[in-house]
């Protein structure tokens, strides 16, 4: 399943990078967002303008019973890998599940647009579940989830940026 997702960030390129590179950013987008637990950023490299970061996800909503036959919830973590560079916006993003592997894979392009108010958000990728019967039910259901929490995790960048330094 393609997808787009697109959200305005009230925050620069830069400080929307720098954010996402911190890992108080992280613990403060855990009390932020539902249907996650606090993400645990992994890893941090920059190199020249290529800054690269590895974020652990874990789901913490509730599933359908179908999904619910198919998966167990606790073992829903996954890890985003990011590599973005700073000058341009422009990105890659993939994400791999912890369990489950071969059931599900994902990535795309990510850029952050510099506008006269932040920049955009820009996600545009494709998302394979590989389940018999409930693969675009479950396809639907995760884009739709990756949406809201971009759309929360919008809101929470601009919010944490807005936070006084420790």
């Amino acid at each position: 399943m393609n997808f787009a997702i697109n959200h305005e960030i009230s925050a620069s390129r830069e400080a929307v990078i720098a954010a996402m590179i911190n890992h108080s950013y992280y613990e403060f987008l855990g009390s932020q967002v539902s249907n996650i637990h606090a993400p645990e950023l992994l890893v941090v490299t920059e190199e020249g303008n290529l800054v690269t970061m590895e974020v652990r996800y874990a789901f913490a909503g509730a599933l359908s019973g179908p999904a619910r036959m198919a998966v167990d919830p606790t073992k829903l973590t996954w890890v985003i890998r990011t590599e973005l560079n700073r000058e341009s916006g422009s990105g890659q993003v993939t994400m791999t599940p912890d369990h489950y592997n071969g059931l599900l894979s994902c990535s795309g392009s990510l850029l952050l647009e510099e506008t006269a108010t932040g920049c955009t958000e820009s996600l545009n990728g494709e998302l394979n579940v590989h389940l018999p019967l409930i693969s675009h039910t479950a396809e639907v259901a995760i884009v739709q989830g990756l949406r809201s929490h971009l759309k929360d995790e919008a809101v929470a960048i601009a919010a944490f940026l807005q936070l006084p330094l420790p």
